[in-house]
């Protein structure tokens, strides 16, 4: 071994401030100087690392092989040491068994290895690898120390979110911490200053190999180790409601290697998705067609709201929400457990709009970071269905927290309002925006919609104002609450109990403002955790160390305040203390309470809700009152628990065969559909293509779908006119049957144009041309005419949702034709009730019995339509079998008429206008 030649008394210097300036900054930050032997190791580190520069020359040239390998073989030891110590979760080296030092010794060995077999350099590949482990260790005791829950592999998602709010925190560290930081600065010496020779050293070739083995072989052991089950073969599991119980068990880095393969969402046992289908017919849609109420529907997840005097007895000069406890009419309010703690405030969102329980997803991650890349049903793709006019996400702060400006958009939110979107002289507490700032927002959006739309109004809405660090000095919040117990009177509490209190006054003036507005109104308001006010005020509040707490006391850390406010008649309830809830329930609970529609997957949460009220991934407590694990299969309720975890899985990770009908509302309107049904029966035609339409020569002209055919058909008394559409090539829909129909300067089109340029033609060299603009107008100023749309060539499905979207109230005055089953899907979730299917594209394998059966099963399809050619008696047998009317096309004689009514048809295409002469004659 042999000092580095070439090191100048200036480095020495230069290196020496860094240990200096790097240790005084650490020292700064230790409120807890307890254990001797800490403050002995860390005193011998600082004095190596601060000496190495300025030791004398050579100590030994090479480095015998045996010692070589001695230092590969310590140094893990060593790095497992000083990380668990910065961890201080309290693992116990002697009493955790040799299979747990062992399987953390190689998980550490390893990755020194590796990183050694790509360098072949003991100064370097000991920094990096120290560089890692002690800042996962940091890492890791900060993090416990303000959210109360160690890193986990589903954390790394959420890393870019934690440096959004890093900067804002207090970092206090004991001995154990800074030890661990003299170990690293120790080990950068070494790496600096010293220099192991091999006894020879290794040519290219053997480099290139030594790497290229470590390589398979890192990836073979990773492999195995994270996502393979060899760890849990080997009884290592993840506590998943207290992690830092396993962390104190089976030590910090094999926890995480093993929570890695709990990221692996694997499919439930017995999961099938027919179970769901079954539950729907107890558990049916509400349809969007359902007389019920439409309030406006205000959601806010206010930022670490909770009450502390709920967790202990914590005594102040004046009430700190005064507003909150004074609501009583019209209010449901209480507890909402979270599955979360000082943070991982998205997980608590999730919960709410998704009605899924964290429960059930592996330990430490959140859905948002991981599993959300389309959309899903929720309840705001739910109030979009109901035709609420707006959908709006409010966070006043960075968009990119927890990947909010990519899920919002998935999840059906049509805008996203962050701090950005504030001016710049925005009020403030603590750098954050705050409530009265955020909810003013709120009563803007509202009033510039009714500007809009008559259509309720929705937002979503997580606040900022009271999120931490929290210290005795923030910047603009007030002090009229006080602590009067002076040993809870501790860092950052009394502050956040201003804040708290500012948050009771801003929601105060949001409720009277509201109380105002005529049209009904329901604002719905909770929680998403316990603000981190440190260890130390926590165990002086609950009586313990807090991170031993199990059970319910553990859960007693898990609860916040919510409430249901309406201005209008609700029942009035009161879910405090062991009446409390989980926020998973909160959004079925807020429907059914306004009187809203709800999906079937709410109305299946209201029934598990009165078996087992609270469930988080901390555990769960039953009707019973007792508390149980997620896994106990002795629990009288853990065959609930595990449908709902089927549930989840097929909710958020099943996309293939997700049963959205059942967490969606219904688009189906059975009444409507049957009565138009009905009505075209008896009416016994649908004009075709707008019907025979003179021209000036006197010659009846048919296939136009043109304005001066549409007017000649309603007035000809009308209920069901059939037009044809075309799109333009700037994506808008004309009626026509084929482009040649339209002529410029007298010269028919030979190929699609723009609409500037269709509306300047003439259909068929004289008729004024329609587009879905003149033919909404139409439907606007006649309420008595229905749309059979004929959307040409293979943009049936685009066709529509241009409809859908340029006029989303008259949905149901078109009946849209579809061509194959599958279509009649995607007219269903674009929100169309009434649906043709036509069958002159279909394959003969589309028109057999069973596929006619099936698809009838599938769809409440108002008619099925078929060309002339098709029509038989065992045709018509098929069709009469799946209950639906059958129509077919074009018929325009009174005697074939007869024809195919013997042979069962129920009514026609037809492009005569007058009809009422021909159903005489069929009469």
């Amino acid at each position: 071994m042999e000092r580095k030649s070439g090191k100048s008394a200036v480095v020495g210097i230069v290196y020496l401030l860094f240990i200096l300036f790097v240790s005084a900054i650490s020292f700064k930050h230790i409120t807890d100087f307890t254990g001797k032997r800490y403050i002995i190791i860390s005193a011998f580190l600082f004095v190596f690392a601060a000496s190495s520069p300025f030791l004398p020359g050579k100590v030994k040239r090479e480095a015998p092989k045996a010692l070589y390998i001695a230092g590969l073989i310590l140094y893990p030891l060593l790095c497992f040491y000083f990380t668990e110590a910065a961890l201080e979760t309290g693992f116990d080296f002697p009493g955790n068994g040799l299979k747990i030092i062992l399987g953390n010794y190689g998980l550490y060995a390893l990755i020194v290895w590796f990183i050694f077999a790509l360098t072949l350099s003991y100064g370097i590949s000991f920094f990096i690898s120290g560089l890692l482990f002690i800042s996962f260790g940091l890492a890791n005791y900060f993090t416990v120390l303000y959210r109360q829950v160690p890193i986990l592999a589903g954390d790394v998602a959420t890393a870019g979110t934690a440096m959004n709010v890093a900067g804002h925190y207090s970092y206090e560290m004991g001995m154990r911490q800074f030890m661990a930081i003299q170990f690293l600065l120790a080990t950068l010496a070494f790496a600096l200053f010293f220099r192991v020779k091999m006894e020879k050293k290794p040519g290219l070739l053997k480099r290139v190999s030594v790497a290229a083995i470590a390589v398979v072989v890192f990836l073979f052991a990773a492999r195995t180790i994270a996502f393979s089950d060899f760890l849990e073969n080997q009884g290592i599991s993840v506590h998943v409601w207290i992690p830092i119980k396993t962390y104190r068990q089976k030590g910090g880095l094999l926890t995480f290697a093993r929570s890695i393969r709990n990221m692996v969402v694997d499919k439930p046992e017995g999961y099938d998705p027919k179970e769901i289908e079954e539950l729907m017919e107890t558990y049916n849609s509400d349809s969007i067609s359902d007389d019920k109420v439409r309030p406006n529907v205000i959601a806010i997840m206010n930022e670490a709201f909770s009450d502390l005097q709920d967790v202990g007895d914590l005594n102040t000069n004046i009430p700190v929400m005064p507003f909150y406890d004074s609501l009583t009419e019209n209010t449901i309010k209480g507890w909402s457990y979270v599955s979360v703690f000082g943070g991982q405030t998205a997980s608590s969102e999730y919960e709410f709009l998704s009605n899924d329980s964290m429960a059930f997803l592996p330990a430490g991650t959140t859905p948002y970071q991981l599993y959300i890349k389309d959309f899903m049903p929720t309840l705001t793709g739910n109030l979009l269905l109901d035709n609420y006019c707006r959908a709006i996400a409010l966070h006043p702060y960075k968009p990119n927290g927890y990947n909010r400006n990519n899920v919002y958009p998935a999840l059906g939110f049509d805008q996203f309002i962050s701090a950005s979107d504030f001016p710049e002289d925005v009020e403030t507490m603590s750098e954050h925006i705050t409530d009265n700032a955020d909810y003013d927002r709120i009563i803007e959006e509202y009033e510039k919609s009714r500007k809009d739309s008559d259509e309720p109004f929705y937002i979503f809405n997580v606040t900022m104002q009271n999120h931490g660090p929290f210290s005795n000095d923030m910047e603009n919040v007030p002090d009229e609450v006080k602590v009067t117990d002076e040993e809870l009177n501790m860092e950052g509490v009394q502050d956040y109990l201003n804040l708290i209190h500012e948050s009771d006054k801003a929601l105060e003036k949001l409720v009277k403002y509201f109380e105002k507005v005529d049209e009904p109104t329901v604002i719905v308001f909770f929680g998403d955790h316990e603000p981190g006010v440190g260890n130390s005020f926590y165990n002086k509040l609950v009586g313990g160390n807090k991170n031993n707490l199990e059970g319910e006391e553990l859960l007693n850390l898990y609860h916040t305040k919510f409430l249901i406010w309406a201005n209008y008649d609700i029942p009035e309830a009161d879910y405090s203390g062991e009446n409390g809830i989980s926020v998973n329930y909160l959004q079925s609970l807020m429907l059914d309470a306004a009187g809203m529609k709800m999906s079937g997957y709410n109305k299946y949460l209201l029934d598990v809700m009165k078996e087992v009220p609270i469930v988080t991934s901390n555990g769960y407590i039953g009707a019973d009152g007792n508390f149980y694990n997620t896994d106990d299969s002795t629990s009288p309720y853990y065959e609930r628990m595990e449908q709902y975890r089927r549930l989840v899985y097929n909710h958020l990770f099943d996309k293939k065969t997700r049963v959205d009908d059942f967490y969606e509302f219904s688009l189906s309107n059975p009444q409507e559909t049957a009565q138009i049904r009905n009505d075209l029966v008896a009416e016994k035609h649908i004009v075709h293509a707008g019907g025979y339409i003179e021209s000036v020569g006197g010659e009846q002209i048919n296939y136009t779908s043109s304005v001066e055919a549409l007017n000649n058909c309603n007035s000809k008394g009308n209920k069901f006119c059939e037009l044809d559409f075309l799109m333009t090539t700037d994506k808008k829909l004309v009626c026509a049957h084929a482009w040649k129909q339209l002529y410029k300067d007298g010269e028919p089109l030979e190929e699609a144009v723009s609409l500037e340029d269709a509306l300047s033609c003439r259909m068929e060299n004289e008729f004024t041309p329609l587009w879905l603009g003149s033919l909404v107008d139409f439907l606007r100023s006649h309420d008595d005419l229905y749309i059979v749309t004929d959307i040409k060539q293979d943009y049936n499905a685009e066709g529509a949702k241009m409809i859908a979207e340029y006029c989303p109230d008259l949905k149901d005055r078109f009946i849209i034709q579809v061509y194959h089953e599958e279509e009649a899907t995607v007219m269903e979730e674009l929100g169309f009730n009434n649906i043709i299917f036509t069958l002159y594209r279909t394959e003969e394998e589309e028109r057999t019995a069973a596929a006619l059966l099936d698809a009838a099963s599938k769809h409440d399809f108002v008619a099925f339509t078929a060309k002339k050619a098709f029509i038989n008696e065992e045709f018509v047998a098929d069709i009469k079998a799946t209950g639906i009317p059958l129509f077919t096309h074009t018929v325009n004689s009174a005697d074939e008429m007869k024809e195919f009514i013997k042979l069962g048809v129920d009514g026609f295409y037809s492009d005569v206008v007058d009809f009422d002469k021909i159903k005489e004659e069929l009469e």
